[in-house]
C-alpha cells in the first residue's frame, strides 16, 4: 500500500498495489483506515540511523486514532492481529483540475518512485484517468519529479525547488502534451477547456499490511516456550531422596536420585541425605 504524507486510505482491496488474501478472510468486517502523518528520510534513534521512517496512524471506522507511531525495521505497528511494516519510500505529486474560470473540479495524488535509470531520477507508479461526461477515457496523466543531483548521483529527496514533469496521453497511449511546471503553475489540457495545476510535491511511504489472527496466538506460544526455557535453566534440576525402611527381618536403605539433565548430584548432597536417613552424627560415617 502506497500512502502519501497527509493521505488516508481505507483498508480495502482497492487501496493496495499488490494484495493476497486467504479464502476465509472477510473484508466486510474490516472497518479501519491507514494514514501517513509524516516521513523522515534520515531518522536517527539511540544513535542508530533507522533510514526513511514514516509516522503511521491506524484509524477506526469513525476516523478515531487507534494507535500512532514511527514505523521502521524492528519497530512495526501492531494492533491486535494487524501488523504494519515499512517497505520503501518515494515522492508524490498533487495535481488539481481547474476550469477556465479558475474553479477546482478535482484533485489527485500521484506516486513517484526513485530510479537511477530514468533521465529525471524518478518514474511514475500509475497514471490519473480523466473521463468525459459519458465516462469514456479522455486523457491519461502521469507525472515524475526531476531530482537534484550530487555529482553523478540523484539525491533521493524532495528537490530544493520542486517541479513536476507532466505527461498527458490520449486513450491510445500517445503523448499529446509534455511540460514541466513548478508549484502553483498550470498547464492547459488540449481541447478540454481546463487545466492542470501542481499543488504539492512531497513524500509517500510504501507499507506492507498483514492481518493474521494466528499472530497473537504465536506470540502466546512463544511466551510459554520462553517461560519453559527459563524454568529449565534457573530451577533446580535434581532431586536426592533417601529413607530407611524397617521390616520384620531386616532394615533396608532406599535411595532415589532423579536428574533432568546430564549432571550428577554432588557427593556432599548424597552424604547429607544418607546421614539424615540413618540419623548419623557425622557426615563421613555413611561413606
Amino acid at each position: 500500500m502506497g500512502v502519501a504524507v497527509g493521505q488516508t486510505k481505507v483498508d480495502a482491496p482497492r487501496s493496495y498495489g499488490v494484495i493476497s488474501a486467504g479464502p476465509l478472510y472477510d473484508w466486510s468486517r474490516v472497518q479501519r483506515s491507514i494514514r501517513v502523518d509524516a516521513l523522515e528520510p534520515d531518522f536517527v534513534s539511540d544513535g542508530i540511523d533507522r533510514g526513511p521512517t514514516p509516522t503511521v496512524s491506524l484509524l477506526d471506522g469513525a476516523g478515531n486514532v487507534i494507535v500512532k507511531q514511527r514505523v521502521y525495521p524492528n519497530m512495526t505497528l501492531k494492533s491486535g492481529s494487524l501488523t504494519i511494516y515499512p517497505v520503501t519510500f518515494g515522492l508524490s505529486t498533487t495535481l488539481a483540475t481547474v476550469t477556465t474560470a479558475g474553479v477546482e473540479t478535482g484533485r489527485a495524488t500521484l506516486l513517484v518512485d526513485f530510479s537511477e535509470e530514468a533521465t529525471s531520477g524518478t518514474t511514475p507508479v500509475y497514471h490519473l484517468s480523466l473521463t468525459d461526461k459519458a465516462g469514456n477515457l479522455r486523457y491519461a496523466i502521469s507525472a515524475t519529479v526531476p531530482l537534484d543531483r550530487r555529482g553523478d548521483l540523484f539525491v533521493q529527496a524532495v528537490p530544493a525547488q520542486p517541479t513536476a514533469r507532466v505527461v498527458v496521453s490520449s486513450p491510445d497511449g500517445k503523448p499529446v502534451l509534455i511540460d514541466t511546471i513548478a508549484l502553483g503553475e498550470k498547464i492547459a489540457l488540449p481541447d478540454a477547456g481546463g487545466s492542470l495545476r501542481l499543488d504539492g510535491v512531497g513524500y509517500y511511504a510504501r507499507l506492507q499490511v498483514v492481518d493474521d489472527w494466528s499472530i497473537p496466538l504465536l506470540y502466546a506460544v512463544l511466551f510459554v516456550a520462553l517461560a519453559g526455557l527459563t524454568l529449565v535453566v534457573v530451577a533446580r534440576q535434581q532431586i536426592v531422596l533417601v529413607t530407611v525402611v524397617e521390616g520384620p527381618e531386616n532394615v533396608r536403605l532406599v535411595a532415589r536420585v532423579r536428574l533432568w539433565r546430564n549432571s550428577s548430584s554432588s557427593r556432599s548432597e548424597i552424604e547429607a541425605e544418607l546421614a539424615r536417613a540413618l540419623c548419623a552424627d557425622e557426615m563421613g560415617s555413611t561413606t
